[in-house]
């Protein structure tokens, strides 16, 4: 899902629940290069303040009992698009967000249409602190991929940290991302808002180690001495 563009104040409350108070980071898409999904176009988030019911013929208990009286087809259909109802409707406390959202359908892809199999490190493996190439039975994840050129900026958390940072921008560092735009954000000094400031590679990565430095010294986590820090 994504967020359509917020003034610099709503953009606050974003961070806050999705970017890990400024611990993470966001991409702003072209929707249009986007794999399309279960609709033909990503669907407008319903803030409606009354919750989305299911009919009773949605149930698997209705469907049983009359199952020899329905086409199977009109059946299948009317689910998928309750589904779509359900899937499209949320609280209007978010409604702040301005959704949009791209459902997809994992019967319906294939790798050549961005299906993703992910192998990620199993929970055994997890705990004992094993890399996902140390583990055997490793735990397969499924998403979908999206096409380098969809990616139009990336933008850092003031907060994130400097191993994420590094690993982003080893990422872009690969030509196809050569026209992608970044950002730093941080919070202004003297409004309730969000700055966003247009920069390079450098500057973001010169301002991860100050700030991480900053934090470090503020918490004790770098002690200095006459032999310098340790």
């Amino acid at each position: 899902s994504a967020a359509r563009k917020k003034s610099p104040q709503e953009g606050t409350l974003m961070w806050s629940h999705y970017g890990d108070s400024f611990k993470g980071g966001g991409i702003l898409f072209d929707v249009e290069m986007l794999p399309r999904g279960a609709t033909e176009a990503p669907m407008e988030i319903d803030y409606s303040p009354e919750r989305f019911s299911l009919p009773a013929d949605f149930y698997d208990t209705y469907q049983a009992i009359y199952a020899e009286d329905k086409d199977n087809s009109e059946s299948e259909e009317n689910a998928r698009k309750q589904l779509l109802n359900i899937l499209k409707s949320k609280s209007p406390t978010w409604k702040y967000e301005d959704e949009l959202r791209i459902i997809y359908d994992l019967n319906e892809l294939t790798e050549k249409t961005g299906l993703l199999n992910i192998p990620t490190v199993c929970a055994k493996c997890a705990a004992a602190g094993k890399r996902r190439e140390e583990c055997r039975y490793p735990e397969i994840r499924q998403a979908v991929g999206f096409p380098a050129s969809a990616v139009r900026a990336v933008i850092f958390g003031t907060d994130m940290h400097n191993d994420a940072t590094t690993a982003i921008l080893e990422i872009l560092d690969d030509e196809e991302y050569s026209e992608v735009d970044l950002y730093w954000s941080c919070i202004h000094g003297s409004d309730y808002a969000v700055q966003y400031l247009k920069t390079d590679k450098d500057y973001i990565q010169s301002m991860q180690k100050i700030r991480a430095d900053k934090y470090n010294k503020v918490k004790n986590h770098i002690i200095y001495t006459k032999d310098g820090p340790r």
